[in-house]
């Protein structure tokens, strides 16, 4: 995701909670199902602790400290820091987000889609000098999913090896 688009994705925000979830996702990988469920219980400092709804695989995953720190000013519904209305239903929840989410960016950003967040975590800890085993483990996917969902933005990151097993950039 470009400078441009993250810009253009912060100035639709509407409001803190809306940012916040932007913010989740774009540092944290987590997909829209995982991040709109979150909890205080599902930290252990300033790292994300989710048993991912799609494959049952427990992550710790590094949030920036003063993102957690705007997470704990969070009023919380129903316990949770992003649940929209009343229903805990994961699927209610991924949809009501994946709308928001549309809703505010799809006019202004062409081909907007709520999981490029994630593709682009991948590639910013490929870039960051992670393995590709290390961020297939921080997916809680195997290191060929990991290249596969990489290897489209890796070509806007010079000098990134997104094959699968690269163990230097």
């Amino acid at each position: 995701m470009s400078k441009t688009t993250l810009i253009t994705i912060h100035s639709a925000l509407l409001s803190e909670v809306y940012s916040l979830t932007v913010e989740i996702l774009y540092h944290s990988a987590l997909r829209i199902s995982d991040a709109c469920m979150l909890q205080p219980d599902d930290f252990d400092g300033s790292r994300i602790r989710r048993v991912n709804l799609k494959n049952q695989e427990t992550v710790f995953i590094p949030i920036p400290p003063d993102l957690k720190s705007e997470l704990d000013k969070l009023p919380l519904n129903g316990g949770y820091y992003f649940l929209q209305g009343q229903s805990e239903k994961h699927y209610t929840q991924t949809d009501a987000w994946r709308t928001i989410l549309n809703d505010a960016f799809k006019k202004d950003i062409p081909g907007f889609h709520a999981h490029r967040f994630r593709h682009t975590a991948a590639v910013n800890w490929l870039a960051s000098g992670l393995t590709m085993e290390e961020v297939a483990a921080l997916l809680s996917v195997a290191p060929s999913e990991g290249a596969i969902m990489a290897a489209p933005y890796g070509a806007k990151a010079p000098g990134l090896d997104v094959s699968e097993g690269a163990r230097s950039l």
